[in-house]
Order: structure tokens, then C-alpha cells, then sequence
């Protein structure tokens, strides 16, 4: 993806529409694409990857039953990083004097194209917010920032914000094209939101 340098003090997650965005799926495809299940539950109001020079937006904005806290517990934990998504092959928590630092591995595929990636961030945590800004020095990324913003919506459940935007530092074959980048980054969210809603309500069942 000429190279863009991504200012983080723009996120999380900026209002404004980029020129060029894509829109993602409406929610009956959505839901067909994710499968029946726990789904069901999942109303997926808003989802656009856009390409902004190399990097990639994604935002995504949902709504699903278990509560906020029991969300925010399944994004950090960092142990298993496979309830979020297969794609993290292993995930380690480096630091945690002077701020969180997380070094993810990664295995992704777009079509025929498959890369084993290393992704450092340094993880801010709020009230309502876990941010982690790429640490490019010690990533296959130029720069980026992962944010997920949680509250409680009016029925108890989880609000929640999702935008990404990712800039790698490798190249891609020109065959692929934006399109199917695109489309990979819009699934691997949808079943992320899939796999969220899951975890959360089996942090819900009291242990014994």
C-alpha cells in the first residue's frame, strides 16, 4: 500500500467519511456470510474499509447481548488469542511496566497470498476504550492503530466502535487488487464480531 504516515491522534474512531470508502455488507448478507448461531443477535449497523494511500480503515459499529465488562475481558485477554480470531497464531504480553506492549503473530491469507506476520502494539486502556497503536520498529506494519470502544447499550448488552487502519510494510502481489483486500479485511471483522459475541457469552457462565 506512496507511504502514509497516519497521525494516531485522529482515533478512535474518526466521523468523517473518506472519498473512495466501500460500503460493507448489508445485515442479511452479513448474516448469511457469519452463519446461523449466536448471530442472530448481532445487529451490524455500519461497516466500510476504505483505502486512505497504503493503509487500509476499517470501521464496524454493532450491538451484541452480553455486557460490556464481560467484552472488554475477551479482548484482553491476550492468553488465548484464538477466541478472537484463528489468524492470531500466538499473541504474548512483552511489557507491562510503563505502559502495555503486545507482540501478535499472525497467519493471513488473501486469495493465494499468505503471510506469516509480526504485529507490536502498545495498548492503552480507558473506561470504555482499549486502544493499541502499532510499534513499527518491532512490526511488519508502517504504522496503524486497533480501537475498540465499549459501552452499555440501553438493554444491557454491548455498544460497540471498531476501526483499525493498518498500513503494511510488505507488498502485495498486484494481481490481488483493493477489491479483494477489501473484501478479506470486511470478513475477517464480520467473524471477529462473530467470535466476540461468543467468548463474551461464555464469560458469562459462572465457573464451579
Amino acid at each position: 500500500m506512496a507511504a502514509t504516515t497516519l497521525n494516531k491522534k485522529s482515533h478512535p474512531m474518526s466521523d468523517q467519511k473518506a472519498r473512495g470508502e466501500t460500503r460493507g455488507l448489508p445485515l442479511c448478507a452479513a448474516l448469511l456470510l457469519l452463519g446461523a448461531g449466536p448471530v442472530i443477535a448481532l445487529e451490524l449497523d455500519d461497516i466500510r474499509v476504505t483505502k486512505q494511500g497504503r493503509a487500509y480503515l476499517t470501521q464496524v459499529t454493532f450491538d451484541i447481548p452480553p455486557p460490556s465488562d464481560r467484552v472488554k475481558a475477551v479482548l484482553t485477554d491476550y492468553e488465548h488469542p484464538h477466541r478472537l480470531t484463528p489468524d492470531f497464531t500466538k499473541r504474548e504480553v512483552i511489557r507491562r511496566h510503563s505502559g502495555i506492549r503486545v507482540r501478535t503473530q499472525v497467519h493471513a491469507c488473501v486469495l493465494f497470498f499468505c503471510k506469516d506476520l509480526t504485529l507490536t502494539q502498545d495498548v492503552t486502556l480507558s473506561a470504555d476504550a482499549i486502544v493499541a497503536d502499532t510499534v513499527p520498529e518491532h512490526s511488519d506494519f508502517r504504522s496503524g492503530y486497533v480501537s475498540w470502544v465499549v459501552t452499555s447499550n440501553k438493554s444491557g448488552g454491548a455498544h460497540i466502535r471498531y476501526e483499525s487502519v493498518m498500513e503494511p510494510n510488505f507488498s502485495v502481489p498486484p494481481v490481488i487488487g483493493r477489491f479483494f483486500v477489501r473484501n478479506r479485511l470486511r470478513q475477517q471483522v464480520l467473524a471477529t464480531a462473530r467470535n466476540l459475541e461468543r467468548e463474551s457469552a461464555v464469560e458469562m457462565v459462572p465457573t464451579r
